[in-house]
């Protein structure tokens, strides 16, 4: 998970690091938590989707994820890898 809110640049940089990861981008997927950004945050997630597997999570959406993300962390404690 990214959170972001008016950090186009920074998130640029990020997103363009994850690119030049060892690891290959089919086998991992980046959240983006944006608060409501009012530059231009989106055309940059834009820019990285045919690169990276994203998910754009918007404000109104975070509560529900964040809520989702829990759960699942207290369902898998306990489990076997």
């Amino acid at each position: 998970m990214i959170p972001t809110y008016n950090r186009a640049e920074l998130l640029g940089y990020t997103l363009e690091s994850l690119t030049r990861q060892t690891l290959a981008a089919e086998r991992f997927e980046v959240s983006i938590g944006d608060d409501g950004s009012t530059d231009h945050t989106t055309a940059v997630i834009d820019r990285y989707r045919d690169r990276l597997e994203l998910r754009h999570i918007g404000p109104g959406c975070l509560s529900q994820w964040s809520t989702k993300m829990a759960a699942q962390a207290r369902d898998s404690i306990g489990r076997e890898a």
